[in-house]
């Protein structure tokens, strides 16, 4: 019997200040399962620290992303999948607030 794909992956990953374009995905999954990750259609993730975040490349753009008052914040992505658009295998995190930056990430896989 194949092996089923999991409902959903998900994880924490703590990122140190002062630490620039860290791979969240290949910390979180490992380099083999970030092969598969064409197959994601929404992610969401959480982080407490003020932090900016490149998708895809290190090469990208870099995009700020705050906090308010120290709370953590949930940034949704939707519709990954789609023909026009490019897959996100990789989200490159920079801390530079002085404190660990709590990162967390859920995202659901495509049913095929």
């Amino acid at each position: 019997m194949a092996q089923q794909d999991p409902q959903y992956r998900a994880g924490s990953v703590p990122v140190p200040t002062g630490q620039a374009d860290y791979p969240i995905l290949k910390n979180l999954l490992g380099a083999s399962a970030q092969a598969n990750m064409n197959r994601i259609i929404h992610m969401l993730i959480v982080y407490d620290q003020p932090i900016s975040v490149r998708f895809i490349s290190k090469q990208n753009d870099s995009f700020p992303l705050r906090t308010q008052s120290g709370a953590p914040v949930a940034l949704k992505i939707d519709d990954l999948f789609a023909p026009s658009m490019v897959n996100i295998k990789e989200i490159f995190v920079t801390n530079n607030s002085g404190n660990t930056c709590n990162f967390d990430v859920i995202f659901l896989p495509r049913i095929t």
